[in-house]
């Protein structure tokens, strides 16, 4: 394994099956905002890169020709990005999303912790009461919600009780 830390790869994966005698990499692009969902336009342009062999600022990306792209994230959207990774040429990499990895570890039989689900919660509550005593909030030009989104905060709220 190798830290690549290059935007958009960040780690490179070196595999080797002794008994075939190949040998595989798989480039790595993950997304920690669990905040943000990511579509066709970030996942096609980590697949360009990969497929040229050099990252955004122009480092050489080892072995990429005997690659897989693999992007990580917190969640994916979009029909476009499904219908562009299941193109007729083939899969353009492999996706894996928050929900993909529990369903992946659960089929195994053990439970997904869900320590990043009160992590988000913990986060975007601090942020709420950050944001309650903002310039346009205490001026009742803004709700402390809109504050939030102008600051880059994904909210899904529930329908109104």
């Amino acid at each position: 394994m190798w830290k690549f830390n290059r935007e958009p790869v960040d780690f490179i994966v070196f595999s080797r099956d002794k008994i075939m005698g190949s040998r595989k990499a798989y480039i790595i692009s993950v997304k920690k905002d669990f905040n943000r969902s990511y579509g066709v336009g970030y996942f096609s342009s980590f697949v360009g890169c990969v497929r040229m062999g050099r990252t955004k600022n122009g480092a050489r990306i080892p072995e990429f020709l005997n690659s897989t792209p693999v992007f990580i994230c917190g969640e994916a959207w979009g029909r476009n990005l499904w219908l562009f990774n299941n193109s007729i040429t083939g899969q353009a990499g492999i996706i894996l999303t928050l929900k993909k990895m529990q369903q992946m570890i659960e089929s195994t039989g053990v439970t997904f912790p869900q320590e990043h689900v009160f992590e988000d919660v913990y986060d975007r509550n601090k942020a709420y009461h950050a944001y309650q005593n903002h310039e346009d909030v205490l001026l009742k030009d803004k709700g402390v919600l809109d504050v939030m989104r102008e600051h880059g905060f994904e909210l899904r709220l529930d329908k109104e009780r």
